[in-house]
């Protein structure tokens, strides 16, 4: 897990659908009850009893980026200086190394797939080639596995 959150009020919330953008926005939808739930630029300020929506007024809710923007690369606690971004998979540039590390049998093998999934990075413009050095040099000198 990267984030958590909590969203809602003081009544009966449930999220549905979630969906993230190509700049890491997360977009929540669902349902409330909650005459208390938090709104910004609302299209409907207050809670009108949800009749047409199942005894729940619906929301979307964007969650922006910068949550997500706070948090570095780091191996083992080795902090690359790397922004974790979160990948149009979903998936962030530390689960992809966390997956490396899952299936490796030696420290050998955890380099270099990093140094693949960097590579695949570097090329798809997501990190810098400074970027791909600075996290490849941390796994280098993980104590992983």
């Amino acid at each position: 897990m990267v984030y958590s959150t909590f969203l809602g009020g003081s009544g009966d919330d449930t999220a549905g659908p979630i969906a993230l953008d190509s700049s890491g926005n997360v977009y929540a939808t669902g349902k409330t009850s909650s005459a208390n739930f938090p709104t910004a630029n609302p299209l409907q300020p207050a809670f009108a009893g949800g009749v047409e929506f199942e005894g729940g007024d619906g929301f979307v809710t964007k969650i922006a980026s910068t949550i997500a923007t706070r948090l570095n690369v780091v191996i083992d606690g080795c902090d690359s200086g790397v922004t974790d971004a979160v990948l149009p998979s979903g998936l962030t540039i530390s689960d992809l190394i966390a997956e490396c590390a899952k299936d490796a049998s030696n420290h050998g093998q955890f380099v270099s797939c990093v140094a693949d999934v960097t590579n695949d990075l570097r090329e798809a413009r997501t990190i810098s080639g400074q970027q791909k050095g600075a996290i490849q040099s941390c796994a280098a000198r993980a104590h992983i596995p």
